[in-house]
């Protein structure tokens, strides 16, 4: 007695068949199918399931039947002259496959990792084979042609296959424009960009945090009054003016400063003294992180400053103290406006001569300086 339910609805416009198994025996369903197909179907040994169970709108007969198969965990492999009904694991295993994928944007590592992740994280005891993956299915880097290598079953490499082509896609780009200068003030109470006169829009909420002593936006406009007084001011001096161009959620580096020999210590021989120097990397090490939205650019910094704050004598040799500030900000900016921050402030001493008459020596006095770094950063998407 046939177990196989077929319910006809009947609509205007359209006819569907939707065919219903409730416990129907394994024997009669691969009787069935062999006569659609009309070749044998031999029931491999390793399965254990006895009835089918199926609700299903598909109007293929033998198509229905298949899926009533996979659907409780059974798959036919084509052997020529029959079909071996087996478990969709051995089946998988029947029809291992590799296959080799070179990305065009994205570097093959980085894809690796993400593949890597979803394939741990995937329910493998799911019965659902669509959304499970083969214990042995893996993902390999290649790092010499920066290929990724996918091995499993067929239906888990072209799956793969599938989503690291969905992961290959080309990455925006931020352009970076660059200006870092020294403005020096015998004004010790007054910042850099104080003496600058800038008409700048200081930030709000949109700073996450600020371990900059000043910071703000400025238009295009303010920026080349900048230039401008860089050419025409005596205490207005520029140091770098890099360009950078990051990839989102990539990190660019700028440095500004110099290594400052220091004599770290000193062996006596019989001959003579020798002494052994080490550098001191004294400025701006800075860290730029761009991520784009969709209407604005983040710039995530990351700032370590070292300046020389004092001397010490030890063992009859002058040596100095290092000063070290570290800090981590993240700033929102619209296309084109120029970020501004300052901060790295050093105190120097120098003689000023003074005169009678414009002309006349009338002695020198000491005059403490006040000289701060000022970064100035224009973000642009670049095309």
């Amino acid at each position: 007695m046939r177990y196989l339910f077929i319910i006809l609805f009947l609509l205007p416009s359209l006819s569907a068949e939707r065919v219903i198994f409730r416990d129907v025996p394994l024997d009669t369903i691969i009787t069935d199918l062999s006569l659609l197909l009309s070749k044998p179907i031999v029931i491999d040994s390793n399965i254990s399931v006895d009835s089918i169970t199926l609700d299903s709108l598909d109007a293929d007969s033998a198509e229905v039947l298949r899926q009533a198969l996979l659907a409780n965990g059974i798959a036919l492999l084509d052997q020529g002259d029959v079909f071996r009904a087996m478990p969709v694991r051995m089946h998988d295993r029947a029809t291992w496959d590799h296959k080799v994928i070179t990305p065009k944007f994205a570097n093959a590592q980085d894809i690796v990792n993400t593949v890597s992740i979803i394939l741990s994280q995937a329910n493998r005891s799911d019965d659902d084979v669509s959304t499970t993956y083969d214990a042995d299915t893996s993902v390999t880097l290649d790092a010499r042609s920066n290929s990724v290598i996918v091995s499993g079953s067929e239906n888990d490499v072209f799956r793969l296959a599938a989503l690291v082509k969905s992961l290959d896609v080309s990455v925006p780009l931020v352009y970076l424009e660059c200006l870092v200068m020294t403005v020096t003030s015998s004004d010790l109470n007054r910042s850099g960009i104080e003496s600058l006169n800038l008409n700048m829009t200081p930030f709000g909420e949109n700073i996450s945090f600020s371990g900059f002593s000043s910071s703000g936006v400025i238009s295009p406009e303010s920026l080349s009054l900048v230039l401008d007084a860089s050419r025409t001011r005596s205490d207005v001096n520029i140091e770098q003016t890099p360009s950078l161009v990051v990839r989102h959620n990539h990190t660019g580096r700028i440095s500004v400063g110099e290594s400052r020999p220091v004599v770290s210590g000193v062996v006596d021989t019989e001959q003579a003294s020798r002494s052994s120097v080490e550098y001191l990397e004294i400025g701006l090490d800075l860290k730029i992180t761009p991520f784009i939205t969709d209407s604005e650019i983040l710039l995530q910094l990351d700032q370590r400053q070292s300046t020389i704050s004092d001397t010490v004598v030890l063992a009859g040799e002058s040596y100095p103290v290092l000063s070290r500030r570290t800090t981590a900000s993240t700033f929102s900016v619209a296309p084109g406006q120029t970020l501004v921050f300052g901060g790295l402030k050093q105190k120097t001493k120098r003689r000023v001569k003074s005169f009678f008459f414009g002309f006349v020596p009338a002695g020198s006095s000491s005059e403490t300086i006040n000289s701060e770094l000022i970064v100035m950063i224009t973000a642009k998407r670049f095309n």
